[in-house]
């Protein structure tokens, strides 16, 4: 008898043990600062625009930035979680004024593999299921909508550069739009930096959702973090990555465009390269920007059903196990 109630115990941790996260996953991605400079005339340099600011996550509370380099309007920025949850610590509360520095100051903001939450789709790959920690950029009370087509913007997500180890994680940020006049999200354009079999890439995205839980990636374009290293330098030198989106409203030069471009830096901010992708996105014609998410992805490997009957089983032993000892 004892040896059987072992057996059980046994089968039972291992069992649960399958719900873990995939071994030598990344469990943290850190978000150093994130840049938005909107009203710019198309072409022009994104330093003249009317709004710009950076918040460099240094004040302890995730979901409330204060913001460097703005107009009085955006003395606060806000985002609303839309998926998962920060927990405690996850934004590190420097000094008031520190945002900037060779690397941003002080400031952090980790984006952590316990705090998120299954977020499945179509996509993922047999076995996993992935799981998201997403937040949103809120437009600032009464400061009208920060995104919309008839005005160019940038936005620029840089974070402390790590390789993600397995399929499926990936961070950076995303851009979703609605039918004019409202309706549903119905697609986005995305640049992150995920997997890749010969080595880290940043992939630059453009996705269709039909509301009812069907994803499809209509354009992607992959460049490997490699590209952009100016001659003499390695992928051991990288220590940080800017992500940027660059909209171009329509003008009387052309059509509304949007491009995507990466930038690396060494530990002391010396830049090591930039890559930018030659094929923008036709993205948003007809529709509207909405929404700017940040966030990150990782997956979980996802038992197997005979996998389930075991932890099933393995559980009910566990627990007559414990009342014997009980008895």
């Amino acid at each position: 008898m004892q040896y059987c109630s072992s057996l059980l115990r046994a089968t039972a941790v291992a069992a649960m043990a399958l719900l873990s996260p995939l071994t030598n996953a990344q469990t943290t991605f850190e978000l150093r600062a994130q840049n938005l400079f909107v009203g710019f005339d198309s072409g022009a340099d994104v330093e003249t625009a009317p709004v710009k600011f950076t918040d460099g996550f240094a004040n302890g509370a995730p979901l409330q930035g204060n913001a460097y380099d703005r107009p009085a309007a955006y003395e606060n920025i806000q985002y609303a979680q839309t998926i998962g949850q920060f927990s405690a610590g996850a934004e590190l509360n420097g000094a008031a004024g520190d945002y900037f520095g060779t690397t941003y100051g002080v400031g952090a903001l980790s984006f952590r593999a316990a705090d998120a939450v299954p977020a499945p789709t179509n996509l993922d790959a047999p076995g996993v299921i992935g799981t998201a920690l997403r937040m949103q950029l809120l437009d600032p009370p009464g400061a009208g909508s920060l995104l919309n087509r008839a005005q160019s913007f940038e936005t620029g997500s840089y974070w402390n550069f790590v390789a993600p180890a397995v399929a499926g994680e990936s961070y950076g940020m995303r851009l979703s739009d609605a039918p004019l006049g409202g309706g549903a999200y119905n697609g986005m354009a995305m640049l992150r930096v995920g997997y890749g079999s010969n080595g880290p890439v940043v992939t630059f995205t453009q996705r269709a959702y039909d509301g009812l839980g069907t994803y499809n990636n209509l354009l992607q374009y992959v460049l490997p973090v490699s590209a952009a290293l100016s001659a003499g330098h390695g992928m051991d030198e990288v220590s940080k990555i800017n992500l940027e989106l660059h909209y171009n409203a329509p003008s009387g030069d052309g059509p509304a465009s949007l491009n995507a471009s990466f930038e690396l830096e060494s530990a002391v901010g010396v830049e090591l390269g930039t890559a930018r992708f030659a094929s923008t996105l036709p993205i948003f014609e007809g529709e509207d920007f909405l929404r700017l998410q940040i966030g990150a992805n990782w997956v979980t490997a996802v038992p197997e059903p005979g996998a389930g009957l075991m932890m099933g089983v393995g559980l009910l032993g566990l627990g007559l196990w414990r009342q014997r000892r009980k008895a």
